[in-house]
């Protein structure tokens, strides 16, 4: 299948110099490669065709736009611009070279050392805590979501937050906890699994105790080969540290994860407390630095598809819409190309939304036009109507204006 051609219009060429590959493709839009003609930076290009938005995903738009807009830290990717014409909406943002921890994990054949971790559980901790103290919460914290800024040649790796289709703004007075499923199955919390109310930013603590754990076993904690098994392990929260690889992590280390992964939601550290807790696992006893590529343990692994909670307004198919698939572990190289096909589908503009959240219908004249995520190929002779190339201010800020009053 060849890469897309993209027809842009001069609202986004005027101000960036795009490559014409497609670096991936979401359901509702693509991502490209771009340099800012002002200074050279380069740039991600996210391409939406707004004739695709309905008000669940015109309010994942709004929840990104909003959230990076507001929230500023060295680890949450860095929102630069949003353009859009007619047709639709440039999201720009920080371009991240270095690819996500999946990937990141996947590739390596050795057995990440703790010192290594544990350092990279600062930077996924950190930004969590500026969040949280926001109000905010992030409820798809996955390997994925975490992307190196840095290749992976450089010393210092700097690791930053993606993804904020699915994030939870609390507003001053409103209740502690939300009631709809979303996130990934494979590290949703058991409250979440149990369809059950919970508190978002303690559920996002356990997705970080699963990012831990697989950072450190290369497989997740609670895994099955059917949704339904999955759902259950992790409803039954029996967590393991058996094996080889866990004698030669540290009790201070096991300790911390454990917290992290405990069933109760208020029973896990809050992102600071966990900060704490790696601060005192880190001045503990000597952790290796030393990354084992010897280890039979880190050649023989297979890599779980992970799959999103689809979110319905409707209660009674929320259960239905929680789905798995086969593999448990994680491996450097056999399933590379299905989660490269995988991946293209969980660009952060595939996350389906809570229906509870309304943002405002959109205000664009309907076109006939084909989406971006349909055929590979857009006709490059199709004519472009000068209205598609007039820059529209409005469409963005009045889906986030819509977003901060609901």
């Amino acid at each position: 299948m060849g890469q897309k051609k993209l027809k842009l219009s001069p609202v986004l060429l005027d101000k960036y110099d795009v490559d014409e590959s497609v670096l991936g493709n979401g359901s509702r839009g693509s991502v490209v490669h771009a340099l800012r003609k002002s200074d050279g930076r380069e740039v991600a290009v996210k391409i939406v065709c707004k004739r695709e938005l309905n008000e669940w995903s015109q309010t994942a738009v709004a929840r990104e736009v909003h959230v990076l807009k507001t929230v500023h830290h060295e680890n949450i990717v860095e929102f630069v611009d949003a353009l859009e014409d007619q047709r639709y909406v440039y999201m720009i943002l920080e371009y991240l070279r270095g690819g996500d921890l999946f990937t990141r994990l996947q590739k390596e054949t050795a057995v990440l050392s703790e010192k290594t971790v544990l350092t990279w559980a600062y930077q996924i901790l950190e930004p969590l805590q500026k969040l949280h103290e926001n109000g905010i919460a992030h409820r798809d914290i996955k390997l994925e979501n975490f992307v190196f800024a840095t290749s992976k040649d450089e010393e210092k790796q700097i690791l930053k937050i993606v993804d904020f289709g699915l994030a939870f703004w609390r507003r001053p007075g409103s209740a502690m906890t939300a009631s709809i499923p979303c996130g990934t199955v494979q590290y949703c919390s058991p409250e979440i699994a149990a369809q059950h109310k919970y508190v978002p930013e303690q559920a996002d603590m356990w997705g970080v105790g699963v990012v831990l754990y697989a950072l450190l076993a290369r497989k997740l904690p609670f895994y099955d080969q059917s949704r339904s098994g999955t759902i259950a392990k992790i409803k039954q929260c029996k967590l393991s540290f058996e094996g080889e690889r866990w004698k030669s992590v540290s009790p201070d280390t096991i300790s911390l994860i454990s917290k992290l992964l405990s069933k109760r939601g208020a029973d896990r550290p809050s992102a600071s407390e966990a900060l704490a807790l790696v601060d005192e696992c880190l001045s503990g006893a000597p952790l290796s630095d030393i990354e084992d590529d010897e280890s039979n343990e880190s050649r023989s692994m297979e890599l779980p598809s992970h799959t999103r909670i689809p979110v319905d307004p409707e209660p009674s198919r929320q259960c239905q819409g929680m789905h798995s698939s086969s593999g448990s572990d994680i491996s450097p190289d056999p399933i590379g190309n299905s989660h490269k096909r995988r991946r293209s589908s969980s660009d952060p503009f595939t996350s389906l939304l809570s229906g509870i959240l309304m943002a405002s219908k959109r205000r664009e004249q309907e076109t006939d036009v084909e989406s971006l995520s349909g055929s590979d190929d857009v006709d490059e002779d199709e004519d472009v109507d000068e209205a598609d190339e007039q820059e529209l201010p409005g469409f963005v800020d009045g889906l986030c204006e819509a977003y901060t009053c609901i």
